[in-house]
């Protein structure tokens, strides 16, 4: 059987990269993906969409209505010392009526 040299199955690696290029050594993939212009655009084209669903994501949580449930007053959750000693958060209400 006389298989060409350049055959993919002699060999354990193999990568092909988004621009049809095969590569049968790890190296010289990862030295091509440096300077393939069509990766890189691709690479690009991926970025700016996620750049762009990531802004209207934000926009649109910035424009929505807040719900009680998700949003809380930051001044419920500060501490102000009581009169009579404990330290009370506020807007919760002492079980006793007196305090």
């Amino acid at each position: 059987m006389n298989l060409p040299h350049n055959t993919l199955s002699r060999s354990n690696y193999h990568e092909i990269c988004c621009c049809g290029r095969a590569f049968l050594q790890q190296s010289a993939y990862t030295n091509h993906k440096r300077t393939c212009q069509r990766s890189r655009k691709r690479l690009t084209g991926a970025l700016e969409k996620a750049k762009h669903i990531w802004a209207e994501k934000k926009r649109q949580r910035l424009a929505s209505p807040s719900t009680p449930s998700s949003s809380l007053d930051a001044g419920a959750l500060r501490s102000e010392p009581n009169e009579n000693g404990p330290v009370i958060p506020r807007g919760v209400r002492a079980l006793d009526p007196d305090v």
